[in-house]
């Protein structure tokens, strides 16, 4: 877009829908801002089976579910210099219906994520996965979360995580590399 102050898509649904029966490969999706996709499935952007995927430098915010939400196979996709703010659920959710449909190849850095209704980052699973310099405050429930539903690997590096329920979260099967994160003031 021209911008994300002057470019602005506003819809119901799915604001930005990405999806195909083989991979939807080298898109970037930047300069806009994403605002108002309503219902359970309004989320400001869903990826789903795409590879090599860029967003960056968007507002994405007052969405009804997910700001930006990748359902399986989202692969080298690539989240970086976005304000993902007050949308209905996660900031950024990726999910999988399996573990031969996980996601693999994520870089989520650079992106100022605040005042999700529930968590900042949700990852559920993901394989080889890179969350740097973010600064993620102020969600009802957790900053960075990962989930249990398979083994995932995840690393946090460098990310201001402040003023959310819970600041870092990770289930029993993940490995998770967390260094020289600055976590203050969350509640537990």
């Amino acid at each position: 877009g021209a911008g994300a102050t002057t470019t602005i898509i506003s819809g119901s649904g799915n604001t930005f829908h990405l999806t195909g029966d083989t991979a939807v490969s080298n898109v970037t999706i930047t300069g806009f801002t994403i605002t108002t996709a309503s219902g359970q499935t309004g989320h400001g952007i869903e990826l789903v089976n795409v590879n090599n995927i860029i967003i960056e430098s968007n507002i994405i915010r007052n969405n009804g579910n997910d700001g930006i939400n990748l359902w399986t196979n989202a692969d080298n996709v690539t989240i970086r210099k976005n304000f993902i703010y007050s949308n209905a659920t996660d900031g950024i959710q990726v999910a999988s219906t399996d573990a031969l449909s996980m996601n693999d190849g994520l870089t989520i850095s650079n992106n100022v994520i605040y005042r999700n209704t529930v968590d900042g980052i949700w990852i559920n699973p993901s394989t080889n996965t890179s969350i740097t310099n973010n600064t993620i405050f102020g969600n009802t429930g957790i900053g960075i979360g990962v989930g249990n539903f398979v083994a995932s690997t995840v690393t946090v590096t460098n990310n201001i995580i402040s003023n959310n329920a819970t600041g870092l979260s990770k289930s029993s099967n993940t490995t998770l590399t967390n260094t020289f994160n600055n976590i203050v003031s969350n509640t537990t």
